[in-house]
Formats: C-alpha cells, sequence, structure tokens
C-alpha cells in the first residue's frame, strides 16, 4: 500500500493510474531520500538536481512550473 495526496491504495493500482511501471514504483518507495512528488511523479527529468527554499525542495523544473516562470 502507498499513500499519494492523503489516499491510500495497493501500488499496483498507483502504478496502472498514473502509468508508472510497477518496479519502477517499488524502486522510487524504497528510496529513502525522495519525496511523495518525486515517488509519483511522471515527469521526464525527475532526477535533476534538486534546489530547496524555504523548507520546499523541487528541481528547476519544477520551480518554474510554481512561479510561473519559463524553462527551457
Amino acid at each position: 500500500m502507498a499513500t499519494y495526496h492523503g489516499e491510500t491504495k495497493p501500488v499496483l493500482v498507483w502504478a496502472e493510474e498514473i502509468g508508472i511501471p510497477y518496479p519502477t514504483l517499488i524502486d522510487r518507495i524504497k528510496q529513502q531520500d525522495l519525496t511523495e512528488e518525486e515517488i509519483f511523479s511522471t515527469q521526464k527529468y525527475r532526477n535533476y538536481k534538486r534546489y530547496t527554499f524555504r523548507g520546499e525542495t523541487h528541481t528547476l523544473h519544477e520551480w518554474a512550473d510554481i512561479l510561473g516562470i519559463n524553462y527551457g
């Protein structure tokens, strides 16, 4: 079972719903240093370097999306 955005489901169900291969999702869950968003991310830049500001950690692409900035 895994919880994402406060909803708990079997990992296989999450994998099918968000389109991530089940083994990939299991591997991500086992990694202790990933956030919930990183575990369930389908974005190709998931493994890019992360930056923390005021307690929030995101990639540059994610920060750009959050701030409404166009980033390559």
